[in-house]
């Protein structure tokens, strides 16, 4: 699985129950679901490239975005 879309609120549990091999995940996309902050869980995706995380509620971007050594698209729009 290259693709993780989390698109709601309904589906937001993913990113702790997400039952697949986290690092075959590239693309991760969070949005609709919102959360104010972003779960530091998601750093069991360590080879995503792209992250995308908008319209949610999330402030502050944390450090540990930093983390994740194949990032290369980092998308953060229509925040609230």
């Amino acid at each position: 699985m290259e693709y993780l879309d989390i698109d709601d609120d309904d589906r937001v549990d993913l990113i702790h129950t997400f039952s697949g091999d986290p690092t075959k995940v590239l693309h991760l996309k969070i949005r609709h679901t919102n959360i104010t902050q972003i779960p530091e869980e998601i750093l069991r995706f360590e080879n995503i490239r792209t992250l995308k995380i908008s319209f949610n509620k999330i402030t502050v971007l944390p450090d540990f975005i930093g983390e994740f050594k194949n990032l290369e698209e980092l998308y953060i729009f229509d925040l609230i």
